[in-house]
């Protein structure tokens, strides 16, 4: 075969190769939209259709990896907004996590070839939470959890700044679920003996590391009140009950666990938030417990974009509380957002009249640069172009306040 054949045959070889590679993500994409339209129809109720979902998501996974499971999920999350709400969203990113941990171990391959891709920071990071709490719960111990974790920040803290500390905040996740076939403890030791272990993590661990550890045992543990298992449930009149009994190191982030868990449970407005808030008597935990509560609030008018609503009721309360009543919103609305798409309601919000009449735009676009550098490593941020934006981040910058370590973490549950 001459040079000019030869070439020409290459040619048509890759143009065929490009065209069969098309058709074939084009036939699996409209074969998704097809089955997923199938369940909306062939099931009355949200949890079925969800349930049909999951097994597409599963085959999405199986046949194109996390990052075709996560681009099918984007699809379904912008369809059926009032079945696939954000208020649920971080759950679904935990399944879709454990969906991933469940594949690694049929393939007996190892964790070096588990890719975490771009997108596995939707819904903060419930991905990787997902994944690691799994992970932990099969193996509980303090020196494969800090050798994991040190490994998984080598190899993708350049695309998630914060992945240490979401390894970590799933630790504590992981902790609780190896203790799920133990009925003999009650809530007390057995939140002592998984916080416990939060403890026996170096020293060398920075404060928000051990303490979204503590957040993650805290929010399995709730998870298992609010479902009302392994013996454990709320008291509704005193939520905080368990949070008093606790070490001053632990509370923290026991009235945060608490306020994020229940108040998902109850019917809540502002005055029945302010009025439960109330019964805790340190003011630095009630702003602990405030900020998530007020959070489901606001997850649940996203559907319906009704949050600029909220607003106002920042006015109502007490000054300690004003600033992480503001600064809560953009952290919502980061929580429910997709990446590259969160952050466009978060800007509209700071811009709005509502956040204008409380004169309180600084504060807001403070906490949209904040949640930013949660989501984005360091030089994606330049490409946010809002000029209040690059304006906190400078003066973030400046204060030393805008690295993972001084990164206030509300969204982490």
């Amino acid at each position: 075969m001459n040079t000019k054949k030869r070439l020409r045959h290459i040619f048509w070889v890759a143009l065929l190769t490009v065209i069969f590679g098309v058709g074939i993500y084009f036939f699996s994409q409209q074969s998704f939209v097809y089955h997923a339209t199938v369940c909306d129809y062939s099931h009355t109720s949200a949890p079925d259709k969800i349930e049909c979902w999951y097994g597409l998501l599963d085959t999405s996974l199986a046949t194109g990896g996390a990052a075709n499971m996560l681009h099918d999920y984007a699809y379904l999350y912008s369809h059926y907004p009032n079945i696939l709400v954000p208020e649920n969203c971080h759950a679904d990113a935990h399944w879709m996590g454990d969906q991933m941990y469940s594949a690694l171990l049929h393939s007996g391959e190892s964790l070096e070839t588990v890719d975490f891709p771009e997108t596995a920071n939707v819904c903060t990071f419930g991905v990787p939470h997902g994944f690691f709490m799994h992970l932990f719960a099969d193996h509980p111990n303090a020196p494969f959890v800090t050798a994991t974790c040190s490994s998984f920040e080598t190899r993708f803290s350049n695309i998630f700044p914060t992945i240490n500390v979401q390894c970590y905040h799933a630790a504590g996740h992981g902790f609780v679920l190896a203790h799920a076939h133990d009925t003999s403890k009650d809530a007390h030791q057995l939140a002592a003996d998984t916080l416990g272990q939060c403890d026996t993590l170096p020293n060398t661990l920075t404060d928000i590391e051990r303490q979204t550890c503590y957040r993650g045992v805290f929010t399995a543990l709730l998870e298992w009140a609010a479902q009302k298992q392994h013996g454990l449930s709320f008291d509704k009149l005193h939520p905080f009950a368990l949070c008093t009994t606790l070490t001053n190191s632990w509370k923290r982030m026991c009235y945060a666990g608490v306020a994020d868990r229940f108040f998902r449970e109850a019917s809540l407005t502002v005055p029945s938030l302010i009025e439960h808030i109330a019964q805790v008597e340190d003011p630095s935990l009630r702003v602990q417990a405030f900020r998530p509560a007020m959070r489901v609030l606001i997850l649940r008018a996203m559907p319906h974009n009704s949050y600029l609503s909220l607003i106002p009721a920042c006015a109502t309360v007490s000054k300690e509380l004003f600033v992480a009543c503001i600064t809560i919103f953009p952290s919502a609305l980061f929580t429910g957002g997709f990446p590259e798409q969160e952050y466009p309601k978060a800007l509209a919000l700071c811009a709005s009249n509502q956040i204008h009449a409380l004169d309180a735009e600084k504060l807001c676009y403070l906490s949209v640069a904040k949640q930013l550098a949660l989501f984005y490593p360091p030089e994606k941020l330049q490409a946010f172009t809002d000029p209040h934006v690059q304006q906190a981040i400078a003066q973030l910058t400046e204060a030393g306040k805008l690295t993972t370590t001084e990164l206030d973490l509300p969204n982490i549950h």
